[in-house]
């Protein structure tokens, strides 16, 4: 059966008698051609309102609209059209007639953009391969160069200032007090040497040698660990975390260790010191070789002490510029006690005891 094209397939199979379509898909047919047409009439409005505000240029290009599709075919293609504003001309990716009408400067303009993009690409690509090889080397100090390395010949703790003391003013401070260290070990040798020369050179005015030369190498071991954990480690600690309470302790054990430097450069006998008075007696009794060495003895011990005062006040001076206060040592304090283990274990026998009381 042949239909008129010009009329509607619902009115024209109504002509005809009805034969081809039944009621349900001659509703069928006419919903659909109605939405051809309504979809023919928006493209027509969308094309008059793009000519309207050109302002005289051509909305579209040289492409004729086509008309929608007869009934029973597939569904119309999307065009790509290329949209020329008044002031600035924008071409719609993957449209190469469009690309074709560009002139050469703006091909230009295209060129350029797309070598700083590959560029752009190039260097995120670069910073991100650089922020892995960093973390990589981070991780990889933390795993390895954490390991114990101090003291050298027997290693037991990690130590490093290059690695745990941030750069600048701070790090130097801290190289001269590992240096003060380091020479209060050598001054504690000298003056074991010292008592030793006063042992065995037998001056008639000093009975104490043997004492002295005791004492002095119980210095040797006591004084040489005790400084390093109770002022040499906490000054460490507070240049590398700028903890206010470790710089506490340090500025209390270190004021203890500069008053034992001048005691030790006195050397009265008995104390174990080879210092002044020492070196008096040396000389009285014509011990000259004895004498000689009470008197390099005492002269390191009054550099030590000299020496420490100048650090303390180094590290008292970068204390009170870093903006630490004493509030700050004692937040810190509270926080170190409140997260030991004797507390946590008071707390919780308190709790478990029937009487409340820890007993």
């Amino acid at each position: 059966m042949d239909y008129d094209l010009e009329k509607n397939p619902f009115e024209a199979a109504h002509e005809s008698g009805g034969s081809d379509y039944p009621p349900p898909a001659r509703k069928a047919a006419q919903k659909e051609n109605l939405s051809v047409g309504q979809s023919h009439s928006r493209v027509t409005s969308a094309t008059s309102a793009a000519s309207a505000t050109s302002n005289g240029s051509e909305a579209f290009s040289d492409q004729p609209l086509n008309d929608p599709p007869p009934y029973g075919s597939a569904e119309p293609k999307a065009t790509t059209w290329t949209i020329w504003g008044s002031s600035t001309n924008k071409i719609v990716p993957g449209n190469k007639s469009a690309q074709a009408e560009m002139t050469p400067e703006q091909r230009n303009l295209l060129s350029k953009e797309a070598e700083l993009r590959r560029k752009e690409d190039e260097l995120k690509a670069r910073e991100a391969r650089l922020a892995q090889t960093t973390a990589q080397l981070q991780a990889g100090i933390s795993a390895v160069s954490r390991q114990p390395n101090f003291p050298p010949c027997w290693p037991m703790m990690y130590h490093n200032i290059q690695i745990d003391i941030p750069a600048g003013k701070a790090r130097g401070i801290m190289i001269w007090l590992y240096r003060s260290w380091l020479s209060l070990f050598g001054v504690l040798v000298v003056n074991s040497i010292a008592c030793f020369s006063i042992l065995v050179s037998h001056p008639t005015g000093v009975t104490t040698g043997a004492t002295d030369f005791g004492v002095s190498l119980m210095y040797l071991f006591t004084i040489s660990i005790g400084s390093f954990f109770f002022w040499y480690k906490p000054v460490y600690r507070a240049y590398e975390r700028s903890s206010s309470f470790s710089f506490y302790l340090y500025f209390a054990f270190n004021g203890l260790h500069i008053i034992y430097c001048f005691y030790m450069a006195v050397g009265m006998p008995g104390s174990g010191s080879g210092g002044l008075i020492n070196m008096i007696s040396m000389y009285t009794d014509d011990k000259i070789a004895s004498g000689v060495l009470c008197s390099i003895n005492s002269a390191l011990w009054l550099a030590s002490g000299l020496f420490s005062v100048y650090l303390y006040r180094l590290s008292h001076l970068f204390y009170r510029t870093a903006g630490l206060t004493a509030d700050d040592a004692r937040n810190e304090a509270v926080q170190r006690v409140a997260a030991s283990g004797a507390v946590k274990q008071g707390v919780a026998a308190y709790m478990k005891s029937q009487t409340g009381s820890f007993a």
